[in-house]
């Protein structure tokens, strides 16, 4: 079944027609019908953000965007790395050109709650959730690191470890 660009289902006898009658798609509906060109233009629509917008416009977008890994051309797509953010207590999680930061719970804040209801925020952990979801897939290692050496031997910055 074939999808216009609007979402909405080609008619067989719907678009133009050539000198012998037969129905013919225009080059666009022919691009966008074409899978393996429309793998390609996804698949390096990196951003987050961006690509929620492809998939809302249309389902057949959505489906196909599902399966296609983020592709970034600047680096490796496949390693998902996590580190702690050097001023504040938080986790940077990097992988496809992507960034999220979110706020955690390091041993520094451990000692002022004396143990009691220490736990990570919950919008930490379900931000950490979306983001394993929505790359699972194309994830083949998993990079978890501190402070850089070289940041914590200066003096002036937190063993967030």
């Amino acid at each position: 079944m074939a999808h216009g660009l609007d979402g909405e289902v080609l008619e067989p006898n719907k678009g133009t027609d050539d000198a012998d009658g037969s129905n013919k798609l225009t080059s666009a509906e022919q691009v966008y019908h074409n899978d393996l060109i429309m793998r390609k233009v996804i698949g390096y629509v990196n951003n987050v953000k961006d690509r929620h917008n492809v998939e809302l416009a249309s389902r057949y977008l959505r489906d196909l965007s599902k399966k296609v890994p983020f592709i970034s051309t600047g680096g490796n797509n496949v390693i998902l790395d996590m580190e702690f953010n050097i001023i504040r207590p938080a986790i940077s999680v990097k992988i496809a050109g992507n960034e999220f930061i979110a706020d955690t719970l390091v041993s520094n804040d451990l000692h002022f709650l004396d143990g009691a209801g220490a736990s990570q925020p919950e919008r930490s952990l379900q931000k950490f959730q979306q983001i394993f979801k929505l790359f699972s897939r194309q994830t083949h290692q998993l990079m978890i690191g501190g402070i850089p050496d070289f940041h914590r031997e200066l003096g002036f910055i937190p063993d967030h470890q």
